[in-house]
Order: structure tokens, then sequence, then C-alpha cells
């Protein structure tokens, strides 16, 4: 009897989330009997929870000359995005990582005007980094509205390129991939009346860091789910 009654009880926990939270019931089983499932890192996971000593990165953005107001120093915003975004997923892996702060990477952009000539790997040891995450935007793709729209539906766009790079082995430990991003994915943009364009911007450049810390690091399943 006792075994019957936790077989009901189980059958309504799977029919509750099912109902009310929309989650992918075939998923539901690891919430409920195991670890979450993880996705692991598109590119290379660098985070280790046996290292004994931690690891550094470096979060470096670029996007070349801009003149639309709500694109000054995008870059910027994003590196600050991705630097935030890397720190919850270390949080969350439980790993010994350690990510620069955005604001001392801008401090040695304003200081260093040629920084992109440097070698990416002479920049990381600058900071005493063992990785250098390079992220560069491509401006003729970068947009926050919906094309046709007259400015008024929200729809980002954009086009990047992130390059990792092992500062001890820069020549054989660097990895290079291509993204395009389109926010919200479906249809349908987001109204310009509904929100602001600083709050939009905040919210693209946000999920474009998200996937940017996904491409070192794991993150849940379920998150995988809620960005369909």
């Amino acid at each position: 009897m006792a075994a019957l009654k936790r077989l009901v009880l189980v059958a309504g926990i799977f029919l509750a989330a099912g109902l009310t939270t929309g989650c992918n019931l075939l998923s539901l089983p690891f919430f409920i009997f195991g670890p979450e499932p993880k996705i692991e890192a598109e590119m290379k996971h660098i985070g280790s929870k046996e290292k004994r000593d931690e690891i550094t990165v470096v979060v470096l953005t670029y996007a070349g000359p801009e003149t639309r107001p709500e694109f000054i120093k995008v870059d910027r915003d994003l590196a600050a995005c991705i630097t935030e975004e890397m720190r919850e997923a270390i949080k969350y892996n439980n790993e010994k990582v350690k990510v620069v702060s955005s604001s001392k990477v801008e401090k040695f952009k304003q200081e260093h005007l040629n920084w992109q000539t440097m070698e990416l790997a002479d920049v990381g040891k600058r900071f005493n980094a063992d990785w250098v995450i390079y992220v560069e935007l491509d401006n003729d793709t970068l947009a926050l509205y919906e094309r046709g729209s007259a400015r008024e539906m929200y729809r980002g766009h954009a086009d990047y390129t992130v390059t990792l790079l092992d500062v001890h082995d820069p020549e054989d430990g660097t990895k290079r991939k291509q993204f395009s991003f389109t926010y919200p994915k479906d249809d349908r943009g987001i109204q310009a009346s509904d929100t602001t364009a600083v709050l939009f911007k905040q919210k693209f450049l946000q999920q474009i860091a998200r996937k940017v810390a996904w491409c070192v690091t794991s993150h849940p399943t379920r998150d995988g789910y809620a960005d369909e």
C-alpha cells in the first residue's frame, strides 16, 4: 500500500509540473530523481572543480566605430554583461574561475588605444589571465529595431565572432566560432511603446552575453528550453 501511495504521489508531481510549468516532461525525471541535466560548453569548458589553482579569464569586446546613438560604446556595455553572465555561470557550476572586472579591462583599453593591434595572448598576460575571450561585433548587421518598422518595433540582431584563446598555448589553444543572433526569436518583435530603447538594448545584450558565457561553461537544460 505504501508503495502504491508513493507511485500516486510521483504521478501527481509529473502531472502538476506538466500542467503548471510547461516544462519538458521528458527531462522531468532528472529534476526529481537526480542532478539537474546540463548542456555542455559550446566551444570549450574552461573551468574545473578539481583544479587547485584559480583560473583567470579576461573578456575583450570590439564593435568598431559607431555613430548610431543607441550603439555608442556598445562593446563596453556588452563586456559588462558578459562578465556578469560568466560570474553567474561559474557560481552555478561551482568552479574556480575568476573573471577580470570589465572596468579594469575598459581602463586598459582607454590607456592603450592601439590594444587591437596587440596579440591577444599579450593582452591576456597583462592581466595574468589563463584565457582570453574576445568578442567582435559586426556593425553592419547590428540592429535594435525590426527592419521596415520605422523604429516602432524592437527586434535585435547581431552577427558576432567569439575567439577563445589559451594564453599559455596560443598557437594550438585557439578556437573561433561565428554566431548570428536575433531577439526575440519568434516572428513578432516588441512594440516600442511597451518599453524603452535603453531597457530593450540591455535585455538584448544580456541575451548575447549569456550565449557567449555558454561557449565556455555548461548551463542547465531548463535554460535551453526557456531560450527557445
